[in-house]
């Protein structure tokens, strides 16, 4: 049975071509890190006994910096703040 029949939606032979390639290049991609998740070393792999993924911890470094010294390098800035480009809208 077919995913659109499943899903009941109705798609025309263009729609299910191009619908296709896009599940194909999905699926290659999860194929893909199926097979990094193999090679990945014991920080990434699953504990087989609880099933669940360990997290790589570290400890926190304290860094002293001086803020003016960062700010200086900021290609736009207004007082204290960097000033960054708008990516979201508003509705």
């Amino acid at each position: 049975m077919s995913l659109a029949r499943l899903a009941k939606i109705h798609l025309d032979s263009e729609e299910l071509a191009s619908l296709t390639k896009d599940l194909e290049a999905v699926l290659a991609y999860a194929s893909s890190l199926a097979v990094i998740a193999k090679q990945a070393g014991p920080e990434l792999q699953r504990d087989e006994q609880r099933g669940v993924a360990h997290n790589v911890m570290r400890d926190d470094v304290v860094v002293a910096y001086d803020a003016q010294t960062l700010l200086a390098q900021a290609p736009v800035r207004e007082e204290d703040y960097f000033i960054v480009p708008r990516i979201l809208q508003r509705t």
